[in-house]
């Protein structure tokens, strides 16, 4: 009983002291739940319906278009969609994409670029707090140790979720909300309880996978893991510049060739290249972006269109799948809908375990303490009298 009682009062300071930074991680984390299908949804709905060619898609056509706007030292991503009503992106460096009609070379500008900038925003307030780049690090440090502190709160949830009377009824009681409550007292505290037991399963893996994010250590334990050396961060001098990709050439005809090589891909993305470029990659996604075993590198010789190679998910090692599908099981996109419905759901957990947790912790530290000083006044006036 001794251990219960220490861990419940461990348990409680720490769940005061972040609990705060733990709400914001959780609200920002909820906002970015569908953030994928809201913008692509947004992107489409922003141009007028697109009436397909006899001649089909031209991406050199839409490139070109793209190039007129686009600022002329970055390279230009492509990002073609399979659906033939779906406009052609392209976008350089960090600027927003142009949207053109891939049929005509019309310019349907920038799609979505609110909603685009609103969750960047949210990105940002996820992470450090939307802060400068000068406090970032500061920032960052509050929210690593804040989820770490947070995962030591659900594992030791789990133990003081457990009844001191193993009986069944007492089980039953926490694994259900009640029908009916006393008080607020009784509520938050059931609901502190079965959310903590139905959620802690997710939440661990949504707090372990933050924490690779967070610490350098916790990302090499991941190539650790499999017997692997983590890579190591590039040092140096920055490489020179290259000169960004405009070469138009053969686009259209190597992108058909890739296309062709897989069926049922979704979208394919790729880099415009330089004049002397030998090969194109073509990424092939058969997923929705966020699958990374879904996508196939597919390069090819830009004289002859011929494969120079193809690269799949599996052709990586272990440690390094590992440390790539960490980056999409966080948001839950790596299941795709379910996925990230489920790690909403977390999100929405979380911000109820912040709140029953803080007005139970107000109602056993703070109230009474107000209520002594409350009393004070009437205590003078009755000896007063």
């Amino acid at each position: 009983m001794r251990l219960r009682k220490t861990l419940f009062w461990v348990h409680l300071g720490c769940g005061v002291t972040v609990g705060l930074v733990v709400l914001m991680m959780s609200v920002t984390g909820l906002l970015l739940t569908y953030e994928r299908q809201i913008l692509d949804w947004a992107d489409h709905a922003s141009y007028p319906q697109l009436r397909p060619e006899a001649g089909g898609k031209s991406l050199a056509l839409a490139v070109q278009a793209a190039g007129s706007v686009l600022p002329a030292n970055g390279s230009m991503n492509v990002v073609v969609f399979a659906a033939p009503e779906r406009a052609v992106s392209v976008r350089s460096g960090r600027n927003p994409p142009v949207l053109v009609d891939p049929y005509t070379g019309r310019l349907l500008g920038n799609g979505a670029s609110g909603l685009r900038e609103f969750f960047a925003t949210v990105t940002r307030m996820h992470r450090w707090f939307a802060v400068g780049d000068d406090q970032r690090g500061v920032a960052r440090a509050i929210t690593g140790a804040s989820n770490l502190v947070f995962g030591f709160l659900v594992l030791s949830g789990l133990y003081l979720w457990l009844p001191r009377i193993w009986r069944k009824r007492q089980f039953l009681a926490r694994l259900r909300f009640a029908r009916s409550y006393p008080g607020r007292q009784a509520r938050d505290y059931n609901w502190h309880h079965v959310l903590g037991i139905w959620a802690a399963v997710p939440l661990l893996l949504v707090i372990s996978t933050a924490t690779v994010f967070s610490y350098g250590w916790a990302n090499q334990l991941v190539y650790q893991a499999f017997g692997e050396e983590p890579p190591q961060r590039r040092g140096g001098p920055p490489a020179p510049a290259q000169a960004p990709g405009t070469d138009t050439s053969r686009i259209d005809a190597l992108f058909a060739e890739a296309a062709g090589r897989v069926p049922g891909w979704r979208t394919i993305s790729f880099t415009v290249p330089a004049a002397d470029a030998a090969a194109l990659a073509f990424r092939v996604d058969r997923g929705n972006g966020a699958q990374p075993h879904r996508q196939i590198t597919v390069s090819l010789d830009r004289s002859d269109g011929q494969p120079l190679a193809t690269e799949v998910f599996g052709d990586a090692t272990p440690g390094r799948q590992a440390r790539v599908m960490i980056r999409w099981l966080h948001t839950g996109e790596l299941g795709g809908p379910a996925g990230q419905t489920l790690a909403g759901l977390a999100c929405i957990a979380a911000i109820l375990l912040v709140w029953t947790g803080l007005c139970m912790a107000w109602r056993r530290l703070v109230q009474p303490v107000l209520r002594r000083l409350r009393a004070r006044p009437i205590r003078r006036a009755k000896d007063a009298a």
